[in-house]
This record gives C-alpha cells, sequence and structure tokens, in this order.
C-alpha cells in the first residue's frame, strides 16, 4: 500500500467504478499518498454528461496533519494547484455539474447518527495556471477568471466559529472578464409581490452565513480587469467606453481588508491603464463597499488628465445593474 504504483492502481479501479455510478468519465493518471501525511494526484479529469471537460486539474498535492485519519484537528500544511480548469456551464436552469450534487446528495444517509466534527485547519495555498469559466446563457452573464500565480498564507481558520485571518496574499497576472447580455431566462411577473411575500432569512444579502473575513495584505502584479455590457453600438475606441471596459497593467495592493457582516472594507493602493487611454496614475484611498453603497474616504485620485479628492461616495439599489447603466443612474 506504500508503493505509488499499487495506490495509483486502486485509485484508477475507483475512478473506473465512478465513472459507471455518475454515468460519465473520471479519470487519474497517478496518485502518491505518502506516509499517511502527503498526497499528489495527477492528471484528474471529470467529464460532464455531454462528455465536456467539467473539472482538469494537472497536479493536486496536500501536506497534513501526520496521522490525520485518527484526529480531530486536521491541519493542511500546504495545498498546491497546478494548470487546473474548471467548466461550468448552462444553456437553461440546470447546471452541467448538478449531476455530481444530486449524486453526493442522494449518497448521504440522514438515518446516520453524526459524528463529531473535525476541525481543518489550512495554512498555505499556491496555485499556478488556473482558469475558471462560467458561461450561463440562462441569466445571461460569462465569466472568466485566470490566476498565473497565487500564494496564500492563512494565520487563522476556524470554520466553527466561521472565522478566517489572512496574513497575505500574492497574486501574479490575475484577470477578471465578465460579459453580461440578455439571457434566456423568461421575465419574472410582479417580481417586487413575490419579493414581498418571502421571509427574511438573514438581514445580510452579501454574507448570509455570518462569516468575519480579514486580510493583512493582498498584493497584485500585471492584473487585468474586463466588463462588457451587451450595446446595439460598437465599443468606443477614441474615448472611455463605461459599458465596455477593459484595464490592464493593474499594480498594487489592498492593506487592512476586512469583510464583517454585510461591509468589505480596504485601504487601497493601485495604478492601471484603460484600453482608450485613460490611465490611472495613483488611486489611493479607503473604502467601504456594501450592497447599497461604495464610499472612498481620503481619496486621491489622479489620471493623466485630473486630479480628485478627497471623498466619493454611490448609492445604489442593485450594484450590477445600477453600475450597468452608470452615465444615466
Amino acid at each position: 500500500m506504500q508503493l505509488a504504483s499499487v495506490q495509483t492502481w486502486l485509485v484508477k479501479k475507483v475512478a473506473g467504478e465512478l465513472s459507471k455510478e455518475l454515468n460519465t468519465t473520471v479519470t487519474l493518471s497517478e496518485v502518491d499518498f505518502r506516509f499517511f501525511d502527503k498526497v499528489l494526484l495527477k492528471n484528474l479529469m471529470v467529464e460532464d454528461r455531454k462528455k465536456d471537460t467539467l473539472l482538469y486539474a494537472g497536479s493536486a498535492s496536500a501536506n497534513i496533519t501526520d496521522w490525520f485519519f485518527v484526529k480531530d484537528n486536521i491541519t493542511l500544511y500546504k495545498i498546491g494547484l497546478e494548470d487546473a480548469v474548471v467548466n461550468m456551464h448552462r444553456t437553461d436552469s440546470v447546471w452541467n455539474y448538478q449531476f455530481l450534487v444530486d449524486y453526493f446528495s442522494s449518497a448521504r444517509d440522514p438515518k446516520k447518527t453524526k459524528k463529531k466534527s473535525v476541525a481543518i485547519n489550512i495554512e498555505n495555498i499556491n496555485l499556478k495556471n488556473i482558469r475558471f469559466n462560467k458561461m450561463d446563457k440562462w441569466v445571461g452573464q460569462d465569466m472568466m477568471v485566470f490566476l498565473k500565480q497565487m500564494e496564500v498564507n492563512i494565520e487563522k481558520m476556524d470554520i466553527n466559529k466561521k472565522e478566517i485571518i489572512v496574513t497575505d496574499i500574492n497574486m501574479k497576472q490575475p484577470l477578471f472578464a465578465q460579459s453580461d447580455f440578455k439571457g434566456k431566462k423568461p421575465a419574472a411577473p410582479n417580481l417586487s409581490s413575490i419579493m414581498n411575500t418571502i421571509p427574511v432569512v438573514s438581514a445580510f444579502r452579501w454574507n448570509q452565513s455570518g462569516w468575519n473575513i480579514k486580510l493583512g495584505k493582498l498584493n497584485i502584479i500585471d492584473g487585468s480587469f474586463i466588463n462588457n455590457q451587451q450595446t446595439l453600438r460598437a465599443p468606443y475606441t477614441d474615448h472611455f467606453d463605461g459599458q465596455h471596459i477593459e484595464f490592464s497593467s493593474i499594480n498594487g495592493s489592498l492593506s487592512n481588508v476586512a469583510f464583517i457582516h454585510d461591509t468589505l472594507q480596504a485601504d487601497i493602493s493601485l495604478r492601471a491603464k484603460e484600453r482608450n487611454g485613460l490611465v490611472i496614475k495613483k488611486l489611493e484611498s479607503h473604502m467601504r463597499f456594501t450592497p447599497v453603497l461604495m464610499e472612498f474616504q481620503r481619496l486621491t485620485l489622479q489620471t493623466n488628465k485630473s486630479r480628485l479628492g478627497d471623498y466619493y461616495a454611490m448609492r445604489y439599489n442593485s450594484f450590477n445593474k445600477d453600475m450597468g447603466e452608470f452615465i444615466n443612474s
């Protein structure tokens, strides 16, 4: 059992059986589970029911507490993931991964007595060449997130108390791209009256579970941000276009980041370039971001043609909807 070749053979057998159970394809080329404290997986692939790749991971590894399976407190000293792709898509109300949710939900036995909860702590996460694709033709939104490299150092993680304290995050060449368009989902009739009949489960819109998350510093090197709204016209090429935004060369940091209740706040120091010539030479501020407010205190915003400060705030009912109509709203 300590031989990697034997472990790989066993896991391939399990993957074969799981493929039959899920009525799809699950493959894994190699596994190495060493001395009960380290796991290495190579070339893990899971297909959806249409034979498209749902998940692929070139390499996934974890350094774990010695003899973790007999302990109530498990520490993952280092989690590594390289060359990974996740593809989520739907053309109606059902996502391509729903069969996995259904399978593992039905596999649970509610009659079994609850076991003592296990505390899991993670100290370090290292990601390289990670891509997340979400294609939602039902709602009308495509999203892509890419990370060339990201390292996360965690000071504390308490799932039971819903508390995470992160020392620092270092990101190289991150990319976030989002496109909004008319989806296939029919418009909901009398939505306001329907919403009034739904009981309020939580006072929070963004953080309904009540997590407290703190981050010392987030460093960004050569990031990119793209946001496109569906328009009948072509994107402007001679001046800034609020419905077709494309920032590159994003460099800087977010410090003293805290996400408590429904409020995200941070000290920002960034610079960037937009495709149509707008240059953010300096953006420094204390930012507060909620479901109805974006506020910048102690603001210094210097571009290639202007300087603004020292306070600015935007109030809105729906961030996505109102930002999509920024000039009019």
